[in-house]
């Protein structure tokens, strides 16, 4: 079997590994696989011994959720309950206040169910590891309750992200740290110390509700727990090797494409629809990425916690690699102009002095390279060069995911803050067109299209 069939029946069982549409048998199948007791009764309405319906139920020993099936593929409703002693309260995740059912209909609606599968695992994991000591339920419930105590006492969000209960298809406390990058507060397998979820009883175990402090510190736990705190995290993202050692990281993928020590590409940039002509309607740049850090890359998908107080620092690291990926990868993949995208115009009066500028190349040669800054070892450095002129950028990325940005030679005609803003959304490859625009490199002007 040569390499191609090896490559086509890996391809196969990935798909066949994925999980099918909405049907009764598949939502068994999943509640089998992980670990729940699966019962089945027929619906009646009241009074009546004719079926109306299926219901299948997924029962654990703290948690049931309960499938009400017209017929085998069109599901009615969802039910999530819990044992009393989860002891449910109205802040929960999992309370009926927060409708925990709305995010498993939603990922039932989806055309497949690899979604559904993960929430699924998710419950099952706070059923299973929980123990006579530790509900995970309410574990979760209280660390996130302290998480915003500490935001609401000291009013400084930021620290812990934007703080989202049951967000979109997931069940819990989310964090978003950055546009769409969301960590979700998880319980995961293991019983190393450090990480154990513990048996507190209050918040004021976590954190004193007076003055919004952490306990420092925490009580000895004298008992082996079988769950762990973590962060789960949506997307998953590369960190440095050494840091994702420290913090006993889980790893989804070793080489992740930002490890190379050199990425070959191009992309294309459309110019403003004031300025295209059928002629020339976009404008072209090739583009080498030169990962010049001194560290492996790695794409990190969970990361383990001793405690919520542990969590701003490494929200520090993760903003600050999630701009950087986002930056590299816009002049890697080029832009994502989708059907909501507007024309966005940056310097009109900038456009219109230079609509009649020369073409020095069709194809815009660009050295990118991304290295530790030796004079501020937080900061990790982007450099763009034009090879073909003195023409360069350089954005100096921070802990906090803020970008210093400086343009050599300097020129009047782009406008600094413009730059700013099409760098804070991520958005080089944009910069770069603008940039290029205004020191009269390129026909076209500098006006772009850009993605919401």
């Amino acid at each position: 079997m040569d390499s191609y069939d090896h490559e086509l029946e890996r391809a196969a069982k990935e798909l066949e590994s994925i999980p099918r549409k909405l049907s009764e048998s598949n939502i068994k199948a999943l509640g089998i696989a992980n670990h729940f007791e699966t019962f089945e009764d027929d619906l009646h309405d009241v009074g009546s011994t004719q079926s109306k319906g299926k219901r299948l139920s997924l029962s654990g020993s703290i948690i049931v959720i309960d499938f009400d099936f017209t017929s085998a593929d069109i599901i009615e409703s969802v039910s999530l309950s819990l044992s009393q002693e989860a002891k449910v309260v109205n802040s929960s995740a999992f309370s009926k206040q927060n409708n925990p059912e709305k995010r498993i209909i939603e990922t039932l609606g989806e055309s497949r169910l690899d979604k559904f599968s993960r929430l699924l695992s998710f419950l099952s994991r706070c059923d299973r590891f929980s123990t006579k000591d530790v509900n995970c339920f309410n574990a979760l419930d209280l660390v996130s309750e302290a998480i915003h105590t500490y935001v609401s006492s000291h009013g400084n969000s930021k620290s812990f992200g934007e703080l989202v209960l049951n967000p979109t298809e997931q069940i819990g406390l989310g964090l978003k740290y950055h546009k769409d990058y969301l960590c979700m507060i998880d319980a995961v397998p293991g019983n190393r110390k450090q990480f154990n979820l513990r048996n507190f009883k209050e918040v004021s175990d976590w954190i004193d509700p007076e003055t919004g402090e952490w306990i420092k510190e925490l009580p000895e736990i004298d008992y082996e727990a079988r769950s762990e705190l973590a962060l789960t995290l949506d997307p998953p993202i590369i960190l440095p090797e050494p840091l994702v050692t420290d913090w006993q990281a889980l790893v989804s993928n070793p080489a992740p494409d930002l490890n190379e020590r050199i990425n070959v590409s191009s992309f294309s940039v459309q110019r403003h629809p004031k300025f295209s002509t059928p002629t020339n309607r976009s404008d072209d740049f090739s583009v080498s990425v030169g990962n010049m850090l001194p560290v492996n890359l790695l794409e990190v998908s969970q990361i383990p916690l001793s405690k919520p107080s542990d969590i701003p620092d490494i929200l520090l690291h993760l903003r600050q690699y999630a701009v950087i990926a986002e930056l590299l990868r816009s002049v890697l993949q080029g832009p994502e102009v989708g059907e909501a995208a507007d024309a966005v115009d940056i310097s009109i009066s900038d456009a219109l002095e230079l609509q009649d500028q020369t073409v020095h190349r069709k194809r815009v040669p660009l050295a990118v390279s991304f290295f530790q800054n030796s004079k501020y070892p937080d900061m990790v450095t982007i450099d763009v060069d034009h090879v073909l002129s003195d023409l360069k950028m350089q954005i100096n990325v921070d802990r906090d995911g803020s970008c210093d940005i400086k343009i050599s030679p300097e020129n009047s005609r782009y406008n600094l803050s413009d730059v700013e803003k099409l760098i804070g959304n991520g958005d080089l490859a944009f910069a770069v067109s603008y940039i290029f625009s205004a020191h009269g490199r390129l026909r076209r002007s500098s006006s772009v299209s850009m993605s919401n």
